[in-house]
């Protein structure tokens, strides 16, 4: 295991192992398409690279994890702009445990990690700048969630890996996956990429560029932002 890969691992969330019980296939099983498209961890980490860019387009989005996250660093309270990297390798830790939890452990463990993230986002609401009022326990938002994370998966996976699925097999994907969408608390969640194509394509019109969009999208940003300087 790379060292880098190392440093993840040790930020798992607390018990998430892939051992144990013996036998237990858990929600997808070792036959599944969705173990075939998690196992090649590094077509995973592009798709998760491009569903964190992705979601930063939704306002909702973008603005909870700047100013609930604790990888991106602050002062007396406020977002320097630049992130943590100690607290970035712990939420980086935490999201990969769970999407390999849900996709290759047991189901007790894949019923954990889901029960865990659950409460995260029950207790993760605010206002944004503009006065709108969000919720990471939104089903609406949950959805739109799990299908820029289904959809990056899946595109990663056909450009990137070796052997990628057929069509047809990515169909069983969509159809499989989309159990994680409901158990975090998704309404009508898409089973089909042409449902889930279709979803990400009805969202546009809310959709924008918001500061935090740029700061991470921008290839010229270095994270000088300074302290108390973002606006809408």
């Amino acid at each position: 295991m790379a060292k880098s890969f190392q440093s993840i691992r040790d930020e798992f969330f607390r018990n998430v192992q892939f051992t144990e019980p013996k036998g237990d296939p858990g929600w997808f099983g070792p036959g599944s398409a969705v173990w075939y498209v998690h196992e090649h961890l590094p077509t995973v980490q592009i798709a998760m690279g491009a569903a964190a860019m992705m979601e930063t387009l939704h306002p909702d989005m973008a603005w909870m994890p700047y100013e609930h996250t604790r990888a991106i660093e602050r002062i007396d309270g406020v977002p320097t702009g630049q992130f943590d990297e100690k607290a970035f390798s712990s939420r980086s830790g935490h999201t990969l445990s769970f999407f390999f939890g849900v996709a290759l452990a047991s189901t007790p463990v894949a019923e954990r990690v889901s029960k865990t993230v659950r409460g995260m986002h029950n207790r993760i609401e605010g206002v944004r700048p503009d006065g709108h009022a969000y919720k990471a326990s939104d089903p609406d938002l949950l959805t739109w969630n799990y299908c820029t994370q289904a959809w990056a998966l899946a595109a990663s996976h056909k450009a990137f890996h070796p052997d990628p699925l057929s069509d047809e097999r990515l169909e069983e994907f969509f159809h499989d996956y989309a159990r994680m969408g409901r158990e975090l608390g998704g309404a009508n969640v898409p089973t089909t990429k042409e449902g889930v194509d279709k979803y990400l394509a009805d969202s546009l019109p809310y959709l924008a560029v918001t500061m935090p969009t740029v700061e991470l999208l921008n290839p010229t940003h270095r994270g000088a932002t300074p302290r108390g300087s973002v606006r809408w």
